[in-house]
């Protein structure tokens, strides 16, 4: 990949994460966190944080509102000379979050704005920064299949980047089936799509959750293999890990 736009994978993966726990203690008007990291076999990745809560409307309506800081970093060739790239930024958004019997569904939109300051590998090479604003449009559904056995869809829209990402996953709760206990643990498998028209990628994997019941607590890990390419480039493959925090206040 041989441009910044068509590097941006990294920052549509953050998004993704975040929706990597589903607000499963949450209730309409409490306060939610997220924390995580993720990286991969090819020194690119990101950390994030990000809080947000969910005015009640009705009984299954609610208005969904978040704020988040990320930091993204990453490295390309440009016509033989290697570029790393460190780009700290900030977005909100907000939307609509439907219940109905065993599902919901979130649509919500926002802004982004992020720095970028470019590096290259020539001695004496000064620093390019820019600044880059945009909007960005998610879909998130969950349903629950069966006792234990939940499935999720993701879609995101980036605006500044002319981006899309779909991830699908399937979770099964392994433990604490009836909530008795203050633990559980669930496993799951997970696919992600995402391109424009710079560059696409596949990523495969697993995931592990574990809930911690009583300090309203998610801790999570996943990990597997990620392929990316561009058009006139050869296909790039590894592998990613990552961790996540989810906290309900």
């Amino acid at each position: 990949m041989s441009s910044v736009t068509s590097r941006r994978a990294g920052l549509l993966l953050l998004i993704i994460a975040l929706s990597t726990f589903a607000p499963r203690h949450a209730s309409a008007g409490s306060l939610e966190s997220v924390a995580g990291w993720e990286g991969d076999s090819h020194r690119e990745g990101y950390g994030y944080a990000g809080i947000g809560t969910a005015i009640p409307l009705s009984h299954d309506f609610a208005v969904p509102v978040g704020i988040s800081v990320s930091y993204l970093y990453y490295g390309y060739d440009s016509t033989g000379t290697a570029i790393s790239v460190q780009s700290p930024g900030a977005s909100v958004t907000s939307g609509l979050r439907v219940h109905v019997p065993s599902a919901s569904l979130t649509i919500s939109g926002g802004a982004e704005t992020r720095r970028e300051s470019l590096n290259s590998d020539i001695a004496g090479s000064p620093t390019r920064t820019r600044t880059t604003f945009g909007g960005v449009f998610q879909l998130y559904c969950q349903e629950e299949l069966a006792r234990g056995w939940e499935a999720t869809q993701f879609g995101v829209y980036v605006g500044a980047a002319q981006y899309m990402v779909g991830r699908i996953a399937l979770r099964r709760q392994i433990t604490n089936l009836h909530w008795t206990k203050p633990t559980s643990f669930s496993l799951g498998l997970e696919g992600v799509r995402q391109g424009n028209r710079f560059s696409d990628a596949i990523q495969a994997g697993g995931f592990a959750e574990w809930n911690l019941l009583r300090l309203r607590m998610s801790l999570g890990a996943h990990a597997g293999y990620k392929q990316s390419w561009s058009p006139g480039y050869s296909h790039l493959g590894g592998a990613y890990l990552g961790m996540s925090l989810y906290r309900h206040f």
